[in-house]
């Protein structure tokens, strides 16, 4: 089981521990890298490793647009846990928490607590206009006591990995490279309605990232997803490192992608237990409408 709060300040007191932060859409094979290199930390000295994340997606407030997501946020917890982390913190953001210092967020999260380390990969950085970079975190661990833990940025094809460069890919249509970069095939959750011979309309959940309109090949999974909204993050909870998808049935079929929905055609099957949630995974290229 995994620990998941909605803010730094309720970790529990006189925890030990190591952590990361970033936003960690998509859980992708760089993000992997660093939830690893978290685990492997917090065994060497002995902590637990914490991940923090934030909701919502950071250029919510300091640009006013958010990009469409590339995984479901159900999905990311679970995916951050398996890759390493023992708690999750969804911190969060808003404009007071953007006006913090690099060293008063981390003055914070060692509040009544035992910080004694911290993994960063070269390009990452926090507080108040990105000046918490690895040089400046460098010479606070100097000063506060714990480790700091650089990793090297993860490259595909000759190139760095990011949320970014999948977005672009998917919106491209070359799902054979967000594959590539995400560690696994590109999927898609939302709610589904009608029941027309095994063909239902599909609302996505959330803004999500979505291939050109065409025909695709997928593999849906009818799945219970938590009643808890991610969103509203009330109080403390747990989540399995397992996924969150309960699959009742899992089958070929057919995605036909528009604008802002998808008209599924699956094998006909029983619905999972918890409501009219689907899960599809790409698994073909597109045909043109």
């Amino acid at each position: 089981m995994v620990l998941v709060v909605d803010d730094i300040d309720h970790l529990r007191p006189g925890l030990r521990f190591v952590a990361t932060v970033g936003v960690f859409d998509g859980v992708h094979l760089g993000h992997v890298h660093v939830l690893e290199r978290l685990r492997d930390l917090a065994a060497e000295l002995g902590a637990t490793p914490v991940a923090i994340t934030f909701d919502p997606h950071p250029q919510a407030v300091i640009t006013g647009r958010v990009p469409d997501l590339i995984c479901d946020p159900h999905e990311k917890l679970e995916r951050m846990a398996d890759a390493g982390a023992e708690a999750i913190v969804v911190q969060r953001f808003d404009e007071a928490f953007r006006a913090q210092t690099a060293e008063e967020f981390l003055e914070r999260l060692a509040r009544g607590r035992s910080l004694v380390g911290l993994v960063m990969s070269h390009e990452s950085a926090f507080g108040r206009d990105r000046r918490g970079t690895v040089d400046t975190v460098r010479r606070l661990a100097a000063r506060d006591g714990f480790r700091l833990v650089e990793v090297d940025t993860l490259g595909v094809d000759g190139e760095p990995v990011s949320s970014s460069r999948i977005r672009s890919a998917i919106t491209a249509g070359d799902l054979d490279a967000a594959e590539r970069l995400l560690g696994r095939r590109y999927a898609v959750t939302g709610e589904v309605s009608g029941d027309r011979d095994g063909r239902w309309t599909m609302i996505p959940s959330g803004s999500v990232t979505l291939p050109p309109a065409g025909d695709y090949a997928v593999e849906a999974s009818w799945c219970v997803v938590p009643d808890d909204d991610v969103g509203l993050r009330r109080e403390a909870r747990s989540v399995t490192s397992e996924a969150p998808w309960i699959p009742n049935e899992v089958g070929p079929g057919v995605a036909h992608v528009l604008d802002h929905t998808i008209e599924l055609e699956v094998r006909p099957g029983r619905r999972g237990a918890g409501g009219p949630c689907v899960q599809i995974r790409f698994v073909g290229a597109a045909s043109a409408r």
